[in-house]
């Protein structure tokens, strides 16, 4: 009897758990780590919005400050009547062609698209514009030349110029006539890239850069064109290029040298080199000028056969020598080229009949390019006072071939392109009570303020919206009020 008390008092006292306690104990875990794995993706979801808004509000701004600095952007937008004389067209014929018109009264300035769609659609069109009823003829080509670029929304198939809704016209901001006046594009094909980059240069944010090569210096390339892999051959402050492994492939390389002698393109805006020292501590950065075989410079004066460039206009050929606290030693080699398209911009303006801007809107896109079908127009009906808006798909097709429907999005936006006027998306669904044609309904968080035509009016969906920041009425600069008219 003594050895089973003793046996029960034991198993009485001995401790543990039951599989019970083991399965809800792994399923309260279960659901706390779920809880937070699920909050990773929903936090790097919010980050990113966040630095798409932060950007997008830096953008805003340069494009504000740009338009105070040169109000002709808006009033201009193709830069004309710089180059105007006596002669026809008159100086208040180029001034006013922009509003003295129906069609011209909301427009477009969208320097990277235009010349993003040129080179997609494969032709510029023309500057033709219409002044009182006729047509300016700026560059001698007929108005039928007019393409892709030189609207906004198109069929798929062409530019739309009639009914049932008109393409709104698109302007480059003035770089044609800034750049090359006189200048017919249409018979220039070459100058695609370099318009595409000057255009990127107006409207993009400009700090997004891609690496094309991240190497170890082999050597310094001196200011009378020589090499030197030792640095007491390198006199101080002679240093203005690197040697690379003559493996590497550099002809994919962007250089100032390149464009320079065609277009006024600041070198810093297109490759840029920085050269770390051997340790690691000091870095240099500086536009990448020339390549010559494996050698890379970054000085505008003349090295070997290198001749001296002033490759960013500044009326001054630099020496830019390799700072002293390098030794004359370089490390590692870092090339970037700077993205053509990363955050940007376009502007929408709607004038009065007195050549005002009256309503103003800052679109910040982020995309990777601009693709024709993300341009295209869809036949919709706004209604003035009214939340809903009728978008028709399409019969055509897109590029891959698929039915073609807008890229509608919750939260998205859409373009009344009839009356230049941007909207928020606030739901969408299908229309299944129009049993004879294919649509959405489409809920708009604010009402319409502008009826479409006739039922006739057209939409665009834009991807990549970051947003449409209202600018509101932009004044007439004192040289061209309605007295100079």
């Amino acid at each position: 009897m003594r050895r089973k008390t003793t046996s029960a008092a034991r198993q009485r006292n001995r401790s543990g758990v039951t599989l019970t306690e083991v399965l809800m104990s792994m399923m309260i875990m279960a659901i706390g780590v779920s809880s937070v794995m699920v909050l990773f993706p929903i936090a790097a979801l919010r980050s990113a919005q966040a630095t798409k808004m932060t950007n997008g509000a830096i953008v805003k701004y340069n494009v504000e400050a740009m338009i105070r600095a040169r109000p002709e952007i808006i009033f201009d937008p193709d830069g004309d009547f710089v180059y105007s004389t006596a002669d026809s067209p008159k100086y208040w014929q180029r001034l006013t062609e922009h509003f003295r018109s129906n069609s011209e009264k909301r427009y477009v300035i969208d320097p990277y698209g235009y010349f993003s769609a040129a080179a997609t659609y494969g032709s510029y069109g023309t500057v033709n514009r219409s002044v009182n009823g006729s047509t300016v003829d700026v560059n001698a080509v007929p108005p039928s030349s007019r393409r892709y670029s030189d609207y906004l929304g198109n069929t798929a198939a062409g530019a739309t110029t009639g009914t049932p809704y008109t393409s709104l016209p698109r302007y480059d901001g003035g770089l044609r006539s800034g750049g090359l006046p006189g200048l017919n594009l249409d018979t220039t094909p070459s100058l695609t890239t370099d318009f595409e980059i000057l255009g990127s240069n107006m409207s993009n944010l400009g700090d997004g850069w891609d690496t094309v090569a991240d190497e170890i210096a082999e050597g310094v390339v001196l200011s009378d064109g020589s090499f030197s892999s030792s640095t007491s051959a390198a006199p101080n402050g002679s240093v203005v290029g690197i040697r690379l492994d003559s493996e590497l492939d550099l002809s994919v390389v962007v250089t100032s040298a390149a464009y320079s002698a065609i277009l006024s393109i600041s070198d810093p805006e297109l490759t840029r080199i920085t050269i770390f020292s051997v340790d690691g501590r000091m870095s240099q950065t500086y536009p990448l000028t020339a390549i010559s075989a494996s050698d890379c410079v970054w000085t505008e004066t003349a090295v070997g056969s290198l001749a001296a460039t002033d490759y960013n206009q500044d009326q001054i050929v630099s020496m830019r020598r390799l700072p002293s606290e390098f030794g004359n030693q370089v490390g590692r080699v870092v090339i970037q080229k700077k993205r053509t398209q990363d955050f940007n911009w376009l502007i929408t303006v709607r004038r009065g009949s007195d050549g005002r801007a009256v309503g103003v809107d800052i679109v910040v896109l982020f995309n990777d390019g601009r693709k024709p079908e993300s341009e295209r127009v869809y036949p919709a009906t706004f209604i003035a006072g009214s939340f809903g808006m009728i978008v028709k798909k399409t019969s055509g097709v897109d590029m891959d071939g698929d039915p073609a429907e807008p890229h509608l999005k919750r939260g998205g936006y859409v373009l009344d392109v009839e009356n230049a006027r941007w909207y928020r998306i606030a739901k969408f669904e299908d229309n299944t009570a129009d049993a004879t044609n294919s649509t959405y309904l489409v809920t708009l968080e604010i009402t319409a303020l502008e009826n479409s035509p006739n039922g006739g009016g057209g939409a665009i969906f834009l991807p990549g919206i970051v947003d449409v920041y209202p600018l509101g009425s932009v004044p007439l600069p004192a040289s061209m009020t309605p007295q100079t008219f």
